[in-house]
């Protein structure tokens, strides 16, 4: 078997996954088997890989974090424009009444 017979038979392998965790995890190290075959080298990096992957993880999960605590200060703004808007309007019939007695 050839190199790119090798790499063919590994692409077929990985579009045929389907969706789920192998499918998920050979699209991530699939470049590399690739390169690995093509360069006679064959070793994976894979705690590199998998480093990266958990650096990913970990700033994804700051990133909802982050993007919840901005939806709860949103809310709190829109809640406090509220407050302000009838505020203002008790403020303005205030000067309406006024207005009209002098």
């Amino acid at each position: 078997m050839t190199k790119q017979d090798e790499i063919n038979t590994l692409k077929n392998f990985v579009s045929k996954l389907g969706d789920g965790y192998l499918s998920e995890i050979f699209k991530d190290i699939e470049p590399m088997i690739v390169s690995a075959i093509q360069s006679d080298f064959c070793c994976i990096p894979m705690r590199e890989v998998w480093a990266e992957k958990e650096t990913v993880y970990q700033q994804i999960k700051e990133l909802n974090k982050q993007t919840r605590d901005l939806v709860i200060k949103k809310d709190e703004v829109q809640r406090e424009i509220l407050r302000l808007t009838r505020d203002l309007d008790e403020v303005k019939g205030e000067i309406m009444r006024l207005a009209r007695t002098v």
